[in-house]
């Protein structure tokens, strides 16, 4: 693995850390919402990866995206009084968190809960 590789992949380490660390993570958790320092984390990890050749990133592609970083989202949209319109819209993938890459997080459960045991 190339020095930036390298660099690549502690990067994705740290950014797999920090979202372990904050909780980040379960049923309710959107990439959309994440804080000022896992911005910052995910930031530093596209740069050094989108620098790479395909063939030189330290990870596989996220199988639920497939390295798109987004995935579309349907959400219902209501009015008073009337009934929900529905909406498709794009979003950070929820599997990778939009790095596009397999990230190694902790298994959720079906419930959206971290699975200790």
């Amino acid at each position: 693995m190339s020095e930036h590789g390298g660099d690549a992949e502690q990067a994705a380490r740290a950014y797999e850390d920090a979202l372990a660390e904050v909780g980040f993570l379960g049923r309710h958790a959107s990439p959309e919402d994440e804080t000022g320092q896992l911005h910052a984390l995910r930031t530093q990890l596209l740069r050094l990866v989108d620098a790479l050749p395909s063939t030189s990133r330290p990870r596989r592609q996220c199988e639920h995206c497939g390295g798109q970083r987004e995935v579309a989202a349907v959400h219902a949209q209501y009015g008073a009084g009337t009934a929900p319109e529905f909406v498709t819209s794009r979003q950070r993938c929820p599997l990778c968190w939009g790095t596009g890459l397999a990230l190694k997080l902790p298994p959720v459960d079906q419930r959206g809960y971290i699975d200790d045991t």
